[in-house]
């Protein structure tokens, strides 16, 4: 009875049967073809709106025998007067092909006439359907390249976004790297008046680089220069998913000058919930990873406040440390200072983290920033002074002409002889690691210090230390106790206590529930063997290279990053970190630049069409 029901004369019926149709023609697709005919006959109505609704719920019936006449009903409403229907019938190519990939070559006959539309209101759709259907058939944009950067403008919010996936594609193969190239600006937009329409932009001041570029070296290919004008004025748009596909177009298709106009539209979008600061931090990591100073004159955005959660609060310290300049760093090292004293522990630990990689950048504060990280060491929080141990301990082996040698020695005895005292698993093996780096003898790569014959006399206590709580120290302790008893071991051979007390702590690791210490202890008995550290405790001349090789690693603070070259802007891959299902990275650059005559078509003078009926706005919730 509801099936029957598909003819009514009431358009509120009708919609209701299409619904239900749509939810139940999977389990019973006998019912629902009873169905078709009455949809082929209302593809004719005279009403615009029955139009695209019959074709929209014929496309939307999952059954497989129908697929030849779902082609043939697209392919009568892809010539249908009404901008509405042809806009439906875009959408449903996609559709048709997910049903039946067979009819292909069919529906891409079908879209290539659709890519002749004159309507802004129907393009987006169109090419929608082309990233499902052909995304790799760039070659049918050739003829329609100027034509779409016309019409960007004025398309619908998410065909602008696709449009813009497209022709971010099509630039990639179609033109070269700009790399310090500048825009030649192109023909004026064929709008109605676009002056007027973005005057309140340029008057901020924000586009101020499209002035005459008449007198500069390097120009761009006059198509791409025409792509990155029609891009810019996208940036102000109200749809963050518009600025950011915008964002992402410039950054991998612009010049350095494009480049530098996206700092404000990414820093605007910082505004919004937590979950868009979130993605937008994503993606400003990776543009501050590779352009550091695009966002040197703007910190405020990123300064931490209290009320942020951590994965956000991470993510602004981390775009803090990369935007690191001279003049910068002063305001940068005052918000960091600040930071380590909130009483959240979880935020402290991330500004601490911070703090060595400011100081791995900015060397002539590492005094300031020393003092205070011996400070934090003494905290009862184990994860804070675990933390602050690790970042002196990168000070204090990266020194700098500023700071004293024998302070130097005064931080790392001040750690041995509070190492009893501290229970962080961290802070202990990085002060096992200090006394450690420090026994190593000096050579042609490890210049001699005062510090270096201070802080040695302290390993053999230190030994003992680790010897008498080995039993109950963390996997990353022991480790190092055993790499620091190795190498005492060989430096002091003629000691028979400190060989000795090595051979114990290799017999406490051989019997250790770990895997990862019972294997080092194995690796490390067969090294001490071949250099004669043995029962009779023979003496050994040299370190072997393995040691001193384990000792140069690096001591910063390791914190997963994200490859700004790997994904694209504003994808999901990027935003996770990791490949995902239907991403397809950027075409590279190609050598040699494409014949760009095949863009040569003439242009008629209605390439805009005039403005879209509000009535065909309202009806996208049919």
């Amino acid at each position: 009875h509801v099936v029957k029901q598909v003819a009514s004369r009431n358009l509120d019926v009708r919609k209701l049967v299409y619904i239900y149709l749509l939810r139940y023609a999977a389990q019973e697709p006998d019912l629902a073809l009873l169905s078709v005919n009455t949809f082929q006959r209302d593809l004719g109505d005279v009403n615009q709106f029955i139009r695209a609704m019959a074709l929209r719920v014929m496309t939307g019936i999952r059954v497989p025998a129908i697929a030849p006449l779902l082609v043939m009903g697209v392919r009568k409403c892809a010539t249908d007067a009404s901008p509405y229907v042809r806009k439906t019938a875009a959408l449903a190519l996609s559709k048709c092909y997910t049903l039946d990939p067979t009819c292909k070559a069919d529906l891409v006959d079908i879209l290539v006439q659709l890519l002749h539309d004159r309507s802004a209101f129907v393009i987006g759709s169109v090419l929608v359907a082309f990233q499902e259907l052909c995304p790799e058939r760039l070659d049918l944009l050739h003829r329609h390249f100027r034509r779409l950067c016309h019409m960007l403008v004025d398309a619908d919010e998410w065909g602008q976004v696709a449009i813009l996936e497209v022709l971010a594609r099509y630039g990639r193969t179609q033109f070269l790297d700009p790399k310090d190239s500048v825009t030649l600006a192109p023909a004026p937009l064929n709008t109605e008046d676009p002056e007027a329409f973005y005057a309140s932009d340029e008057a901020t001041g924000e586009h101020a680089n499209t002035g005459d570029l008449s007198d500069r070296p390097v120009a761009l290919d006059p198509d791409h220069a025409l792509l990155l004008q029609s891009v810019v004025p996208l940036l102000q748009h109200r749809n963050n998913g518009v600025v950011m596909a915008a964002i992402a177009l410039l950054a991998h298709l612009g010049t350095s000058d494009d480049i530098a106009k996206v700092a404000r539209p990414l820093g605007r979008l910082l505004s919004g919930s937590r979950e868009v600061q979130y993605t937008m931090l994503k993606n400003i990591a990776a543009v501050t990873k590779r352009w550091p100073a695009l966002f040197a004159d703007n910190t405020h955005p990123f300064f931490v406040r209290g009320t942020d959660p951590v994965v956000i609060a991470r993510l602004k310290l981390r775009i803090l440390t990369d935007i690191v300049l001279d003049d910068t760093a002063p305001v940068i090292a005052q918000e960091l200072h600040a930071y380590v004293k909130y009483p959240r522990t979880e935020l402290a630990v991330l500004a601490v983290q911070a703090t060595g990689r400011f100081v791995a950048q900015q060397p002539r504060f590492a005094d300031a920033c020393l003092r205070r990280m011996m400070r934090l060491t003494q905290e009862e929080d184990d994860t804070l002074a675990g933390e602050a141990t690790a970042v002196v301990r990168q000070i204090l082996v990266r020194p700098t002409g500023g700071i004293p040698t024998l302070f130097y020695a005064q931080c790392t005895v001040q750690l041995i002889a509070t190492l009893p005292q501290i229970r962080s698993a961290n802070a202990r093996a990085s002060i096992v690691w200090l006394v450690t780096h420090y026994s190593v003898p000096a050579d042609s790569s490890r210049p001699a210090s005062a510090t270096t014959a201070y802080v040695s006399s302290y390993a053999p206590d230190v030994l003992r230390q680790m010897a008498n709580t080995f039993a109950d120290e963390a996997d990353q302790v022991k480790l190092q106790a055993l790499r620091l008893g190795l190498v005492l071991a060989l430096t002091r051979s003629s000691e028979l206590v400190i060989c000795r007390l090595f051979l114990y702590l290799l017999d406490l690791a051989r019997y250790d529930r770990s895997y990862d210490v019972r294997d080092c202890a194995r690796w490390i008995r067969a090294l001490a063997a071949t250099h004669g550290i043995t029962k009779s405790a023979a003496t050994s001349e040299s370190i072997p290279d393995t040691v001193v090789a384990a000792d140069a690693q690096s001591t910063a603070s390791a914190t997963p990053r994200q490859d700004a070259e790997r994904f694209t802007l504003g994808s999901l891959a990027l935003l996770l970190n990791q490949m995902t299902t239907g991403y397809e990275p950027l075409p590279d650059w190609p050598a040699v630049q494409p014949d760009p005559s095949v863009r040569d078509v003439p242009v008629s003078a209605c390439t805009v069409n005039a403005p879209i009926d509000s009535k065909l706005i309202a009806s996208n919730n049919l």
